[in-house]
């Protein structure tokens, strides 16, 4: 190589364009099967009249002869629904049953699909257990049916003594029974252990101690089954009344379940709330009419003869004075406007009525308001405290 002359970089030979193409390759498409005419003939039209359509198949079966509709007030929609009973229904010819078909054709139409009977329409079995039934419903409050269930069992183990003397959680025999529980204690056992005992078997702080105040009022003779078995509503609330724990809820459970009355309406339920909402398909809140204010006979007479005595000419006496005028007392502000209710609403969009409302709802239902009440839970599928 010649000095001063740099070295020659070699060219590169250009790509050739057929170096450059990409290869495809074509895999066959399937066809796609033409769909076959049916042919329109008598056997055919006949196989579809038959065969229910998809939306058939969801709403239920009416009877023709048997629909009833459901009456109601404002923002209450009516549904048509099914009036029939098995024969084989424990409760086909109970006073109850053939009220609501009359009142509500669409609640008998839940009775009669319910495959469970009403446990309240049978007759109370014996006296029963006040104590065991307030103490259960407490221990019920605000709990799942499972969790509450261990925690009475657990209640009821620290009272029951093993063969050997001990105790435990597994003291209680195979009879077990979450309604009535055997070897329940009495009320001045319970009253004679401490808060810790309680807390042991899984009772919150409060619990406890509405246990121990309940256990108390029944070992100094406050409460017991006298008190409260065979008496009405309003006797067992007022005696009820003070004792923590039991508030209108657990009042409302005692008198349905133990006491079997039959007239009780839990407004302050939120399932029964819930129920309502769909059975009465309730759009928005109700206008429930006022009652009418009228007077008397007397009161119209009275009324006249003041107007009378109004009109008539007040003699002038030279002894009174002059009135003077009075001061005019300054206008008051106006009150404020209230600010409205929160209308509460389920996860479908129904309202939720109000306590008042439910009563004003559940008014046709008397006197049987404890069964319609049952059978909302049935409406909802919820598993009950009973």
């Amino acid at each position: 190589m010649e000095p001063g002359l740099e070295p020659s970089t070699p060219r590169r030979s250009p790509r050739s364009v057929s170096s450059l193409k990409r290869t495809y390759v074509e895999f066959p498409v399937p066809e796609t099967p033409k769909r076959r005419k049916r042919p329109t003939n008598e056997t055919t039209v006949a196989a579809d009249a038959e065969t229910p359509s998809r939306r058939a198949r969801s709403e239920p079966v009416r009877d023709e002869g048997s629909t009833a509709t459901a009456p109601g007030p404002a923002n209450v929609v009516a549904t048509t629904v099914i009036v029939k009973m098995s024969e084989d229904h424990p409760h086909v010819a109970h006073p109850a049953v053939e009220f609501f078909s009359t009142v509500d054709p669409a609640l008998h139409s839940i009775i009669s699909r319910s495959p469970a009977p009403c446990s309240l329409l049978d007759p109370v079995d014996g006296s029963p257990n006040t104590f065991r039934s307030l103490v259960r419903a407490i221990i019920y409050q605000q709990l799942s049916g499972a969790v509450a269930g261990k925690i009475l069992r657990r209640f009821v183990n620290l009272f029951v003594e093993h063969k050997d003397g001990k105790k435990g959680v597994d003291a209680i025999d195979e009879d077990w029974s979450d309604r009535n529980p055997p070897h329940f204690p009495t009320p001045s056992l319970v009253a004679s252990s401490t808060h810790a005992t309680l807390l042991s078997c899984g009772l919150s702080n409060n619990k406890a101690a509405f246990i121990l105040g309940l256990a108390e009022r029944y070992a100094d003779g406050r409460l017991s089954d006298d008190v409260l078995v065979g008496k009405s509503e309003e006797q067992v609330r007022e005696a009820l009344r003070g004792v923590k724990g039991v508030g209108p809820w657990t009042q409302d459970m005692f008198l349905m379940f133990d006491l079997k009355l039959p007239d009780i309406l839990p407004v302050g339920d939120l399932a029964v709330r819930k129920a309502f909402a769909k059975h009465f398909n309730l759009r928005g809140p109700i206008k429930i009419p006022s009652a009418p204010t009228g007077c008397t006979d007397d009161e119209d007479d009275e009324d006249e003869g003041a107007d009378a005595d109004a009109d008539a000419p007040i003699p002038a006496t030279p002894s009174t004075p002059s009135a003077k005028k009075k001061p005019q007392p300054k206008a008051k502000a106006k009150p404020k406007a209230k600010a409205k209710p929160k209308v509460e609403r389920t996860r479908d969009g129904l309202y939720l009525p109000t306590a008042e409302e439910m009563e004003h709802l559940a008014e046709k239902w008397r006197p049987w308001r404890s069964v319609g009440s049952y059978y909302m839970w049935r409406l909802l599928e919820t598993e009950l405290m009973g």
